[in-house]
């Protein structure tokens, strides 16, 4: 697990520039990323997201080997994940270019005048469920569950091998 200062140093020593974390409140930030030409939907789910990464939902019982253990393949160090995305930033987001100082100043000139979007009003259009005080996984018992880090994976066996049936 890094921190966000962690990942603002790497991107600071691949990009070969000082980068530093701000912590800005989503509004600022989903402000940015409409100028950028994010759609709505990505923006509404990645709100959740970075509220779990903020608030330490994926920390627990942190380091796994989960991810070879499902995979076969070991983690990627960020460095690397970092170098892959700033050679081809396209992978981030198609429209998502690799610009110049002009271009930063400009982005951000379209960024302060671009209307932060109103989410809730958005997902409730779309008929998504507005929870009332939701217990996210990261206050709950799940938690406790996931600290031992038990992934609880069915034996590879083709006794355990998930069925379908096709009822004719």
């Amino acid at each position: 697990m890094v921190s966000p200062q962690d990942i603002a140093g790497i991107l600071g020593h691949v990009l070969g520039r000082k980068v530093s974390y701000k912590n800005v409140p989503f509004k600022m930030f989903s402000k940015a990323v409409v100028a950028q030409g994010y759609s709505l939907l990505e923006i509404a789910h990645l709100r959740y997201y970075a509220a779990d990464i903020r608030d330490g939902a994926f920390t627990a019982g942190e380091p796994t080997d989960h991810v070879i253990e499902i995979t076969g393949r070991a983690l990627e160090d960020f460095e690397s994940i970092a170098r892959r995305y700033i050679d081809n930033p396209s992978l981030i987001h198609p429209k998502l270019k690799i610009g110049s100082k002009v271009g930063a100043i400009g982005s951000l000139m379209k960024m302060l005048a671009t209307k932060a979007p109103d989410l809730e009003a958005w997902e409730r259009a779309r008929g998504y469920p507005l929870l009332n005080n939701p217990v996210r996984s990261q206050d709950s018992e799940w938690r406790a569950i996931a600290e031992p880090q038990q992934l609880n994976l069915l034996p590879n066996t083709e006794a355990a091998a998930p069925v379908l049936q096709v009822i004719a």
